[in-house]
């Protein structure tokens, strides 16, 4: 079976809302929007995401126990929860359910 991760401009969010992705390199960079955003470090853990090229990083991946209320995004991008394994953007959906 072969999984189809589908974007879409107009999708609803189905799924809750559980994590943040942030681009950037810089650790500095990535603890300067978790401020901005006031989100708890507390609750959150937070991951390195690998680029392409080997040893670099793309950016920063938040999970947050808590959910994401009224937080000004800016360029960073919210992620849905799919039956409590798999993480997708928010504005797209799998195929098949």
């Amino acid at each position: 079976m072969e999984l189809k991760i589908i974007p879409s401009s107009t999708s609803p969010n189905k799924n809750t809302l559980k994590g943040i992705l942030i681009e950037g390199s810089s650790v500095k960079y990535w603890l300067s929007e978790i401020q901005r955003m006031q989100i708890s470090l507390f609750f959150s853990e937070a991951y390195a995401i690998p680029n392409q090229t080997p040893n670099s990083i793309w950016g920063c991946f938040v999970v947050s126990e808590m959910p994401f209320h009224n937080v000004d995004l800016e360029k960073n991008i919210y992620c849905q929860l799919i039956g409590s394994v798999l993480f997708i953007p928010e504005k797209t959906s799998v195929f098949p359910k």
